[in-house]
């Protein structure tokens, strides 16, 4: 089996732990959504599909620390999740790749305490829509996208040229939810109905 090679691969026994806790959880919630034999899990570049009734079904896996996150449903696009909320080097140039304009200057205004779980919870939120898109961390500008700290995509001040940068962000099925995920950690779900 092709997930039992490449766990045996994987040299560093927390990450080997991350990815075959991540392969359960996603057999897991792929019975409960799709019936114990109505999907079929495989991989595909190294990323987990799954297929149910013939199309592609929604997934998606994360992990940070000793969480593992897996999201599975009946919906066109989906992309979950998590970091572990821990200060960075140099606040100013993750800045200006990661955040919108106004979302730095929201998180600036709130305090030094809320400066890295909001930077996270940013983060989180526009690498679930990257993922529920089938981009790489890089295949958006997170920089140009805006979302507010309740996981709206918020409309864009043309002068900032902040308009979703991607058409299919402008989607207005698109919903994104905060996970409570316990002190230190920040997660997001993004899917679209």
């Amino acid at each position: 089996h092709a997930d039992a090679a490449r766990a045996r691969a994987i040299a560093r026994p927390e990450r080997r732990a991350q990815f075959a806790t991540g392969r359960w959880l996603l057999r897991h919630a792929a019975a409960r959504i799709f019936g114990e034999n109505g999907f079929r899990l495989d991989s595909v570049e190294g990323r987990p599909i799954v297929t149910a009734a013939g199309e592609l079904a929604a997934v998606s896996l994360s992990h940070s620390g000793e969480l593992v996150l897996c999201a599975a449903g009946r919906v066109r696009s989906l992309g979950v999740d998590v970091e572990r909320v821990r200060p960075r080097a140099d606040w100013h140039a993750l800045c200006a790749w990661t955040l919108h304009p106004r979302e730095r200057e929201r998180i600036e205004r709130a305090g030094e305490s809320q400066r890295w779980p909001s930077f996270y919870q940013s983060w989180t939120y526009k690498e679930a829509l990257a993922k529920a898109l089938g981009e790489g961390v890089f295949g958006l500008p997170f920089d140009r996208i805006l979302v507010s700290p309740d996981g709206r995509l918020e409309a864009a001040d043309e002068r900032l040229q902040s308009a979703p940068p991607d058409a299919r962000l402008r989607d207005p099925d698109w919903r994104l939810a905060a996970l409570r995920l316990g002190e230190g950690f920040a997660g997001a779900v993004a899917w679209r109905a």
